[in-house]
């Protein structure tokens, strides 16, 4: 096991570290108390499995499209449907789910991303690509 040593310098760096955090423990506490908070953090842990979908999109999807439906496959044209409806379904959904909660809504957005990428469980063709992406655009759109 190893032994750690310790010099004044680094005796004097912790103790002005615990000086600080205790200045600022009461802050911690009430934070940590607040069940808004843990709503949000559970809110942003919902998010990052939407999220990884993205990154699906731009990091694996494309050697899945080369090995699944050959190498000729144009992924450029799959990934360019995103962009291309997001663009138009966002003033669209935007007008018409003003009017819900903002928490709900980005949920089911975010449901809707989440459950695109099963889509491609479907079958290996070029139509359940293009439904993961349709979807997943919907799903992005809505949040």
């Amino acid at each position: 096991m190893a032994k750690i040593k310790w010099s004044k310098d680094s005796i004097e760096d912790l103790k002005e570290i615990c000086k600080f955090i205790s200045l600022d423990s009461p802050y911690y506490a009430k934070v940590l108390k607040d069940r808004i908070f843990y709503k949000l953090m559970l809110f942003s842990a919902i998010l990052v499995g939407a999220r990884s979908i993205f990154r699906y999109l731009d990091a694996s999807f494309p050697t899945y499209v080369k090995r699944e439906l050959g190498p000729d496959t144009h992924y450029g044209t799959l990934y360019s449907i995103n962009p291309f409806l997001v663009i138009f379904l966002v003033p669209l959904f935007s007008g018409v789910l003003a009017r819900f909660d903002p928490y709900k809504t980005i949920t089911v957005g975010a449901f809707i991303s989440t459950i695109s990428v099963f889509a491609l469980c479907i079958k290996s063709a070029y139509w359940t690509s293009v439904l993961f992406v349709v979807v997943l655009s919907i799903g992005e759109a809505i949040y």
